[in-house]
């Protein structure tokens, strides 16, 4: 497993190299569903519902800003979210992409795209205990027993998620940052699933939208102690 415990982290490797991919998956769900998500939006021929809302790793948006790789629609979009724990400044960044997979600098997309349809928990050692979605849409299509459209779901296992972070992703920041979106996705998945009763996609959504805004889907003391707990297994600060 990995063990490069640095803070600095060079993508190079992994851009350069082939993916966690299967060849022609986009013509087997209709195209590139995955990037498609928002469409269960309500009012989807709106430029705002069309667009994707995507995670960004600081230290994704570090490399791809240093090497003049961050898409300008991506850049006009960024939003910033930091919390002080401990006088730790963790940072969370997202991007709405609305290129419905026809993004222009593939290459350089976004981690959580080539990580589709999962996000690993790890151990310590960088071994991965288990994954979720990293999609609230998908989330929320298992929760309302909805087929998903990714037809490729039960081909992507543990194993191959594994090589490829073995290979390419050997960094305790980024096991550190999985750890805590998983765990973070987790705690609201559940707080939505205890409030919704919407028996459709479009609502349900909307459901979510509105307790998001109020922060009601988890505390900012959920969030701490979720940040405490990661950084006391990888001690990304010391």
């Amino acid at each position: 497993m990995g063990n490069n415990f640095g803070n600095e982290i060079d993508l190079g490797p992994f851009y350069e190299a082939k993916k966690l991919s299967i060849e022609g998956c986009w013509n087997s769900c209709g195209g590139s569903s995955c990037c498609k998500l928002a469409r269960y939006t309500k009012n989807e021929s709106s430029d705002e519902n069309k667009a994707q809302v995507i995670h960004l790793y600081d230290f994704e948006l570090d490399y791809l800003v240093k090497h003049n790789q961050l898409d300008p629609e991506f850049a006009k979009t960024l939003q910033k979210n930091e919390f002080i724990v401990n006088n730790w400044k963790i940072t969370f960044y997202n991007i709405s992409c609305g290129y419905g997979g026809l993004c222009p600098n593939h290459k350089f997309r976004p981690l959580s795209c080539f990580l589709y349809p999962y996000i690993p928990y790890f151990n310590a050692d960088g071994t991965i205990v288990k994954m979720t979605n990293i999609s609230l849409i998908d989330d929320i299509l298992d929760d309302m027993k909805i087929e998903k459209p990714c037809t490729l779901y039960p081909k992507f296992s543990i194993a191959m998620y594994q090589d490829l972070v073995d290979k390419f992703l050997p960094f305790s920041k980024f096991y550190f940052y999985s750890n805590i979106y998983f765990r973070i996705k987790e705690m609201m998945n559940k707080s939505f699933n205890e409030s919704n009763d919407e028996n459709n996609i479009e609502d349900a959504l909307e459901v979510y939208r509105a307790m998001f805004s109020l922060k009601s889907l988890i505390s900012i003391e959920d969030i701490e102690t979720i940040i405490k707990e990661e950084n006391a297994k990888f001690k990304v600060f010391l």
